[in-house]
Order: C-alpha cells, then structure tokens, then sequence
C-alpha cells in the first residue's frame, strides 16, 4: 500500500513538473513571437530629427557607427568621452561591424533582444523557483512574457532589455552561490554584475547587498562573507578593469562608471522647467532641497514620496500603433503586478523568500526617487515585481501550505 502512494505520488510530482515546463514553453514561444512581430513590424516616424527614433536611440546608433567606422568611443560627440557606460554601445556596435551600417544590422540588433527578453522570461521562472516554488516562478514568467512594455522595449535600441538579461542573469547565479561551497559561483556572479552596471550604471549601489543581507540574516562568520564578497569582487573587476584603463589612457581621468549626471537637480520640484540653468547642479540642488524642507515641508516630502511614486508606477511606458489596438487590454496587467508585487514586498517583512528580492526593489525606487521620476524607472524593476506577486497570488490561492512552498531562501 506504501508503494503504491510512492509510485502514485511520484507520478503526481511528475505530471506536474510536465504541466509547468509546457506552460513554460508556451509563455516563451508566445511572448518570442510577439517580441518578433514587434520587431519587424512595429515603426515609428518624425521623432528625433525626423527620424524614426527617439533621442536616446538616435545617439546610441550614432555612437556604435562611429565606434565602428572612425574608433572612437563618444556619446553625442565625434571626440572621445565617457558620457555613458560602454555594454551596449558596443553591443550596438558589434551588429554594425558584422552586417555594416545598414537597416539590417538594426534589425537582427532588434532580434537579438527579442531572443535575450525571452530567455529573461525563463530566468524569472527560475529565480521564482529557486526562492520560493515553481508555481510562483511560473506566474513571474507569464507576467515577464506578456507584460507590454517588455515586449515594446525588446524592439527599442535602447539599454532596457540587456540590462534585464545581465541582471537576472546575475541574481539567479548570487542567489546559488550562497548554497554551494564553491566559490567560483560569486566570481560569475560578479561579473555578470559588472555586465549589469557597464549597462545601466545605477545597481552599482546594489552591488554589496546580498553579502551583507546574507551575513545579517544568516549570522555566518564574517570572514566568509567577506571571502565571498571578496572572490565577487574579483570577477567583476576582470569585467570592469578594462573599461577604467581605458579611462584612464585616453581622458586621463579615473572614472569607474560614467561622466553622466543624473537628473538630480530639475527632479526636486514637479514643473522642473522653471527652474534656472545651474552650473553646479549638485550643489544648487542640494541647497534647493533644505530650502524647500524648510519652506514646503509638507509639499516637498508629499512630491518626493507619493508624487514621484505615482509618476513612476502609476501608468506603464508603452503605446499601441492602430494594427495592435487589440493588445490594449494587457494593460491591465500593469496596475495587477504593481499592486500584488508590492504586497508581496510588504510580506517580505515575514516571509523570508521573498525579502532579498523585495530588498532590490525597495532600494531601487528610494534611489530613484532622487531624480526626474518617468514611468521608464519602471521597466526593469517588473521582473522583480512579478516574483513577488507570484508569490502573493500563490499564498492567496494555496495558503502557503509548506508542501507547497519548498524554496531555497537565502
């Protein structure tokens, strides 16, 4: 009798791990193709400089062309700099070194990301499974698959979908590198660390935080933690080290990330057009800042807490053109992951699956509230945010019985 409710429960566990690694498929090959469709078909016209890109595709395009064809490495300038970190200009660069400078090598760039934003889709699951269980892996990815903006974004020239690629490729390797003893994990995960910040230079700040929940949460002896950190280190200054020597040969400036300023400075009031050009926009912003607190406590704080938060998660970055109006009603997911991820990041506080993750974004958004706040921030936290509401809707439908939760937190 034991036997056969072994044999039987095996086969349980089996026709389900088939159900979730069809459906896993199916989110990949559906949201691939749109992704494709998108690349191919979605076009837009009289943007920057009558072109049909936007200001930040337009200079990144100009940027790997002259990469290519002249050697020099500069944003918005024939002449060298290090406005902006170097991983997808390059990236950039290297589709118009293979197929020229041509429409084509825009489009198999645009394909490229396409296939990058879909294996996104099963890194997600992954991590979700790893944290918490497969079916919370297994919503995360549908949310990741057909969240519009995702699929938008893959088909831009612009940093969004690579940065996703590299940092979920790098926390699902952090988050296995604290349950193995070899080290050579935390050696990957800071390099592919280092792919994330050479791309979107503002996770730097996030580098240390898993080693330092780790070493909190854990109660593991500091000199471990520290070794880790250590061997992490090292694998992102292979990555990083060639970038700051070029820096440091060609302007003759230690610069570890970029010469780029965030918009610090016209994000402290809502209508930054009014405010006066400043030749020091740290300093005057800083200034501005305490003079308002002191002036409009109320105002300020409300503008830097609920305001910012609203212009930033409140509508998705994304727009239809008329042959794909019928797509209209997946905007609906928007408001649906924002509000279940975010009660999956309160629950963190007792559920400890789900607290690194919640970690990240929490971190994420108090550093973008410093600066002009646009619903673009929200793009690569979604990825996150649809772990956490996996894992909501998951503990609603289940009421996270242990069997079901059988995840590896960190």
């Amino acid at each position: 009798m034991n036997e056969k409710r072994s044999i039987s429960s095996f086969g349980g566990i089996y026709a389900g791990s088939i159900a979730i690694f069809s459906l896993l498929i199916l989110f990949m090959a559906v949201g691939l193709y749109y992704r494709i469709v998108f690349a191919y078909n979605i076009h837009f016209e009289n943007l920057h400089l009558g072109t049909q890109f936007g200001h930040d595709e337009y200079n990144y395009i100009q940027m790997a062309k002259n990469i290519v064809e002249k050697g020099v490495y500069g944003y918005m300038s024939d002449a060298p700099n290090a406005y902006v970190t170097p991983a997808f200009p390059l990236f950039l660069a290297a589709f118009f070194y293979i197929w020229g400078a041509g429409g084509q090598a825009l489009l198999y760039a645009k394909l490229t990301q396409a296939v990058l934003s879909t294996i996104s889709i099963l890194l997600v699951f992954l991590i979700g499974r790893r944290l918490c269980a497969s079916s919370v892996g297994l919503i995360a990815a549908f949310f990741t698959a057909f969240y519009p903006p995702l699929i938008l974004y893959s088909r831009h020239l612009l940093t969004e979908t690579l940065y996703i690629f590299f940092f979920l490729l790098y926390f699902l390797i952090q988050i296995t590198a604290f349950g193995k003893k070899r080290m050579w994990r935390h050696f990957l995960a800071g390099f592919f660390m280092a792919a994330a910040i050479l791309t979107r230079p503002m996770v730097f700040i996030l580098a240390p935080l898993p080693y330092i929940y780790r070493y909190f949460s854990k109660r593991t002896l500091l000199g471990k933690t520290a070794k880790q950190f250590g061997v992490f280190l090292l694998g992102a200054a292979i990555l990083m080290l060639p970038w700051l020597a070029r820096n440091i040969i060609t302007l003759g400036k230690f610069i570890i990330l970029c010469t780029q300023s965030n918009p610090f400075y016209y994000g402290i009031i809502e209508d930054y057009t009014s405010l006066p050009p400043s030749d020091n926009e740290t300093a005057d912003g800083i200034r501005l800042i305490l003079h308002l607190l002191k002036t409009q406590p109320v105002k300020t704080i409300k503008w830097y807490t609920i305001g910012k938060i609203n212009a930033i998660f409140e509508t998705q970055d994304y727009w239809l053109q008329n042959n794909y109006k019928y797509l209209s009603s997946a905007r609906l997911l928007h408001h649906f992951i924002i509000v279940c991820g975010s009660l999956g990041v309160l629950m963190s506080v007792y559920i400890k699956e789900l607290r690194l993750v919640s970690l990240f974004i929490v971190i994420s958004v108090l550093v973008q509230l410093l600066f002009i706040p646009v619903p673009r921030y929200a793009i690569p936290l979604i990825p996150l945010f649809s772990i956490c509401a996996g894992y909501v809707i998951c503990f609603l439908f289940s009421r996270c019985r242990e069997k079901d939760f059988k995840g590896k937190a960190l």
